[in-house]
């Protein structure tokens, strides 16, 4: 169970890591809606990648030779503990899965598919807490702070990539225990990315047709907002007709929201 059990060569634990945490997934995925199930194969995965971000931790601090320095033991570790945060989410354990977060940030190995997965694991349980999805929005806007400091030295544009994980925030404050406020938050998420995206085109938190969709669909569900819907259905047009506008050739058709008002 560990990377520096006796007789156990460190490149072949290494080898046989995803293997290994793969296993423990499938194993997840068959418990259903067993939790007890689920949180024991979180477990056994996480207990795993404790032990080899420890002895990374002791590689580091032994000058950091070795197999640190390989490219592919980063990789293997950065896609196990991604696979690990998502299965602490699946299994009600979202502390769990912000702690690991946590020591990948602390340790520096991870990438932008482990911050996606932090926050779909925080999100999927806000049904039982909001602070968790609060918690995902705080690492969400940390990034984007990072990214548009970047952009002044480097060129920073839109990506799915980032437009998912703003989607994701939206319904995790969507279907969390605090209705009202949390289609507030969802509201105020929406609003940061289209007026972000109107100020600056290459903002990351560019809006798409699911994230006004979401938010809609919420509201012509909970009271009378008719003039909110209204309001935001006029937004979709004016980014819709802005889009159109651009011709494809041009460098800025990559930049432009795709919103698509009459799909809603």
């Amino acid at each position: 169970n560990s990377a520096t059990s006796p007789g156990v060569r460190r490149k072949d634990v290494i080898s046989c890591l995803p293997n290994v945490i793969t296993a423990w997934t499938k194993c997840a995925e068959r418990a259903g809606n067993d939790k007890e199930r689920a949180r024991l194969c979180a477990e056994r995965a996480g207990a795993h990648i404790d032990a080899l971000l420890t002895d990374y931790a002791m590689q580091e601090s032994n000058g950091g030779g070795g197999s640190n320095n390989d490219t592919r033991f980063r990789t293997y570790l950065i896609q196990a503990i991604n696979e690990s945060i998502a299965l602490y989410g699946r299994a009600g354990m979202p502390s769990k899965a912000d702690e690991l977060f946590a020591k990948a940030k602390e340790s520096n190995i991870r990438n932008l598919g482990t911050l996606s997965t932090i926050i779909d694991a925080l999100c999927e349980n806000g049904v039982d807490d909001i602070a968790h999805v609060e918690k995902a929005r705080w690492y969400l806007f940390e990034f984007e702070q990072e990214k548009m400091k970047m952009s002044r030295s480097i060129a920073v544009v839109p990506d799915m990539k980032f437009t998912s994980m703003y989607n994701a925030v939206i319904a995790g404050f969507l279907h969390c225990d605090q209705k009202k406020r949390g289609l507030e938050e969802a509201q105020a998420a929406l609003s940061h990315m289209v007026s972000s995206h109107e100020s600056n085109p290459r903002h990351i938190a560019r809006p798409n047709t699911t994230s006004f969709a979401r938010v809609m669909s919420a509201l012509a569900q909970r009271g009378d907002n008719t003039q909110l819907l209204e309001e935001l259905l006029s937004k979709m047009e004016t980014l819709h007709q802005r889009k159109k506008s651009v011709p494809r050739s041009s460098p800025d058709a990559e930049l432009v929201a795709n919103v698509a008002p009459n799909i809603v």
